[in-house]
């Protein structure tokens, strides 16, 4: 099994974060919080999965302590590993509840999804098994048997008592009365329950979807209708008022006929104009009719006197220079005389207008003294241009009160068949809205029952887990010396003596799997060792245990600080061995620079990422 990719969205410290791992040592570094254990943490939940667990395992577990404080809809990521042939890829989307999987297959001859059950993992690989034999975590200064008892968990997943002795016989009967235990537990009167839930949901499912209707859209416009005739009808009498105040008003006047008001209103147009031109050129010299006759008596005597000495002088030929006076007098006389007949004619055509003016006014304001001016011409046709408005209003506003007449016919008549509808719609919506109700409570049920079936999901893997641990256990307990024992026992002693540069001949596992140092024929026990050799120890066997539970499949290593407590002589061996002799990937992740220096010290090929 070979890692080759993992991307980071958001977990915990770690965010955007992408890795391609090669063969070999890839080494992890960074400071403390910098994110080193947190990718570690982070690997193993994209290749298992991972539960937002509930109360206080919710508050305190590896879900809660990495969920990202900004945009935690990002939670998540992917992993990509490769078995042979085959790669493998889980995307992981931890974000939603619950967390969500897309698990990916590329096989030489075709790409598919899978459910987490066929996911490919090496035969008795478990999340429990990885996280306590090929993720090696740092253990630190425990000593003795309590050190002892964590190992031999982490490499059986049994654990009896608190020493370090392992009784797998003692191992197998607890497992079968915890599985007794286990099977008392399982509720299946809740499970029914929950069977009888799901019918009843589709149920009430399919009646709410055949019974969809338009009440609130219908009920919505039958208050736009109502309110539309409320306000037509308002708008209705507001205007029928000011027209008949308006045609009062007309006929009050004597106004009744728009022609009429519109000649009148042409005909004060040419009263005015002709007035203003009498004004200005005439008025300043007007002669009175009496004296305007005299005037033109004697000019016509003055012009026949002239003709007639004209002619004597011509006749008696005296010469032309007696002519010049009498000729200008006579047309002078003459042009006097057109100037006379001239404002006699306006004269009279002036007093005509007024006759007409006062005449009009008298008719539209019989009240008024009119005293046929040219200013009173002006006001008359003001007042006629307001009349003629007035009667262009009062036809807009009959145009306006015809148009909402029919409108509020029309919505009148549509009022009855909407009602009908509407009336429908509000029987079949009170009738949606209790199976809705129904479907709720069926949900908030099934909801309920939900922490139930999960603890039952969970009783019956413990169930099924015992069992293949208990026909493991029971093969072990037949022959654990010959069958696992024996080359558990070689394999740890040869990496354990390699690694102590001949310190110690080996290691002895017993058939209970104690472990015991070798050294020149004496069993010790790991509580007599120091810190550095019993590290050593625990160290080798773990490695050995590797090999046997997987002898045909290179496994990835993981090593979170697992190094703190060795010495430079004891980092060197290791790190030598691991290169020398383990084929797999070995991840290294570390806050100080120790392995990096050994490593470049001792030539070791390798792999960084710096967090």
């Amino acid at each position: 099994m070979k890692l080759t990719k993992c991307v980071i969205r958001q977990f915990g410290s770690l965010r955007n974060k992408s890795f391609d791992f090669g063969d070999g040592i890839t080494l992890i570094s960074g400071k403390n919080e910098s994110g080193k254990s947190t990718l570690h943490t982070a690997i193993t939940a994209l290749l298992f999965g991972m539960e937002k667990g509930k109360g206080r395992a919710a508050a305190s577990g590896v879900y809660r302590a990495n969920l990202p404080w900004s945009e935690p809809d990002l939670y998540g990521g992917f992993v990509t590993w490769t078995r042979g042939e085959v790669k493998v890829t889980a995307d992981r989307d931890f974000s939603r509840t619950p967390p969500q999987s897309r698990l990916i297959v590329e096989e030489p001859a075709r790409v598919r999804q899978i459910s987490p059950e066929e996911v490919p993992f090496p035969d008795g690989l478990s999340p429990y098994v990885f996280t306590n034999t090929l993720s090696f975590r740092q253990i630190g200064a425990a000593t003795g048997d309590g050190l002892a008892a964590d190992l031999q968990n982490h490499v059986m997943n049994l654990r009896s008592s608190g020493d370090e002795r392992l009784n797998v016989r003692a191992a197998a009967d607890s497992l079968k009365a915890r599985r007794k235990a286990l099977e008392r537990r399982i509720d299946t009167a809740a499970e029914a329950e929950d069977a009888s839930l799901d019918l009843t949901l589709r149920d009430l499912e399919r009646r709410t979807l055949s019974e969809g209707g338009d009440y609130d859209r219908l009920k919505a416009e039958a208050d736009a209708r109502d309110a539309r005739i409320r306000e037509l009808t308002a708008e209705r009498e507001r205007t029928d008022r000011d027209l008949r105040q308006k045609e009062a008003l007309l006929t009050n006047m004597g106004t009744t006929s728009r022609e009429a008001i519109e000649d009148d209103l042409r005909r004060t147009g040419v009263l005015c104009e002709q007035m203003e031109i009498y004004e200005r050129d005439y008025t300043g010299g007007r002669i009175g009719s009496g004296v305007l006759n005299v005037l033109s008596l004697v000019t016509v005597l003055v012009l026949l006197f002239s003709i007639f000495f004209l002619n004597r002088i011509i006749q008696s030929g005296t010469g032309l220079w007696p002519l010049i006076p009498l000729f200008a007098a006579a047309l002078l006389a003459a042009t006097f005389f057109v100037r006379l007949t001239r404002q006699a004619d306006a004269n009279a055509a002036d007093e005509k207008n007024r006759q007409i003016l006062t005449g009009m006014l008298s008719r539209y304001l019989p009240d008024y003294e009119a005293q046929g001016t040219l200013k009173e011409a002006g006001e008359m046709k003001v007042y006629l241009e307001k009349v003629v408005q007035l009667f262009d209003y009062l036809a807009e506003k009959r145009r306006v009160f015809e148009q909402d007449t029919e409108e509020l016919v029309s919505l009148s008549a549509s009022r009855e068949a909407m009602n009908e509808a509407l009336n429908e719609q509000l029987v079949r919506k009170v009738r949606r809205e209790q199976w809705e109700l129904e479907l709720r409570e069926a949900m908030a049920r099934k909801e309920a029952l939900k922490p139930v079936l999960k603890e039952n999901e969970r009783l019956r893997n413990e169930i099924a887990a015992i069992a293949r641990a208990g026909a493991v256990l029971t093969v072990l307990a037949e022959d654990a010396s010959a069958n696992f024992g024996a080359p558990l026992t070689r394999e740890a002693s040869a990496i354990f003596s390699e690694i102590t540069g001949g310190a110690y001949d080996g290691l002895e596992v017993s058939d209970s799997l104690e472990l015991f140092a070798l050294s020149a024929g004496r069993k010790i026990a790991p509580g007599a060792l120091s810190a550095g050799a019993m590290e050593q120890l625990y160290f080798s066997f773990r490695l050995a245990v590797v090999r046997c539970l997987w002898p045909h499949e290179e496994m990835p290593l993981f090593f979170d600080d697992s190094f703190a407590m060795y010495d430079s002589e004891r980092l060197d061996a290791c790190l030598r061995w691991l290169h020398e002799n383990y084929r797999g990937q070995v991840f290294l992740f570390t806050c100080q620079d120790r392995e990096k220096k050994t490593l470049d010290r001792l030539g070791i090929p390798y792999d960084s990422f710096e967090l």
